[in-house]
Order: structure tokens, then sequence, then C-alpha cells
């Protein structure tokens, strides 16, 4: 009796496909900022202001040319693309924290193009982002709890809104802030 040998497996490696949405859109925005921020950007200071003369530590004005320092950031962002296509040449997701340092340099960047010329009051921005970022947590939050509990609510920012509205009214008409505020309470899940 004879037997036939099996034949050998080939080697079944699956190559996953490459995702270029990340590549081309830090590829995009990095070529956006070089040329529009550093190549085309304006040639006047921008005096970046850490704090405030009433502070209980004063930090020094820092001015910088505003086209100088965009187009280092610019040069840098390009780096950061071209690091982002190379992780998708070689199947790999481009990693989170490379997608953050990218926001936050061409975020700084966008910020010193936009205030050549004037001053840029770094703790007024940050200040400003958490405050205004808050109903938008509160929305988010509210979205988590919702799904946990199996009801898919589409109304958030409708139910927000409503109360916000009703808590201006109701405040203004009584001049009571705690009667507004509990007016919103009744006013915002209503109005869905």
């Amino acid at each position: 009796m004879t037997t036939v040998a099996p034949a050998p497996l080939e080697s079944s490696v699956i190559e996953l496909p490459r995702k270029w949405k990340t590549a081309i859109v830090l590829s995009v925005m990095s070529v956006v900022a070089f040329v529009a921020f550093g190549l085309l950007g304006d040639e006047r200071t921008a005096i970046v202001v850490w704090s405030d003369a009433t502070d209980a530590i004063v930090l020094p004005d820092m001015p910088v040319t505003s086209k100088t320092v965009c187009l280092v950031l610019g040069v840098l962002l390009l780096v950061m693309a071209a690091i982002s296509v190379w992780f998708t040449i070689g199947r790999k997701p481009v990693p989170l924290w490379l997608i953050i340092a990218f926001t936050a340099v061409f975020i700084v960047a966008l910020v010193l193009w936009t205030g050549a010329g004037s001053k840029v009051p770094v703790v007024f921005l940050l200040t400003g982002s958490i405050a205004l970022a808050t109903p938008v947590v509160f929305g988010a939050l509210a979205g988590v709890i919702g799904e946990r509990v199996g009801v898919v609510n589409i109304a958030i920012e409708g139910q927000l809104l409503a109360g916000a509205f009703v808590a201006a009214v109701v405040g203004s008409i009584t001049g009571n802030l705690t009667l507004g505020l509990l007016s919103a309470l009744l006013g915002g899940p209503r109005i869905t």
C-alpha cells in the first residue's frame, strides 16, 4: 500500500488593507499649514501672553514672528504627516499619540497665524475652550448614560437648548436665578 504525502500548506498570510484616510487628512492639513500659515503668512509679531498683570505669578510675554514660527511648525507637521504615511505603508494603524500631537501643533500654528500683529492670550483661550466645552460634555454624558440603560435619545441637544431657553426666559422675567434653573429642569425634557 502506498501513501501519498499531503501537499505542504502554503503560508496564508493575510495582509490587512491599507487605511489611507488618516494619512491623507494629515498630509493635506500639513500642506495647508505650511503654505497658508508659513509661506503666505504674516511677517508681523504675535505676542503670546501667558498671564495677566494682576496675577500672583506674572510670566513675561513672548513676542514671536508669526511667519517664522509657522514655517517651523509647518515643517514639523509635514514630518508628522510623513510618519503617518510610513505607518500606513507598513499596514500599521497611525498611533493616537501622533494624531494628538499633530492636532496640538496645528492649533498652535493656527492661533499664531491669526494672532499676527496682536496679542494671543493663552490663558483666556484655554479657559474659554473649557467653558464652551462643558455643554458638549454634558450632552455626551447624557447620551452615554441613556445608551447604557437602553434608551436611544437623538434629541439631547434640543433638550439642552430648550432648557437653556426656558431658564433664560423665566430667570429674566422673575429675576430669580434659582427659579430659572428649576424651570430649565422642567422645560428641557418636556419640549421633545
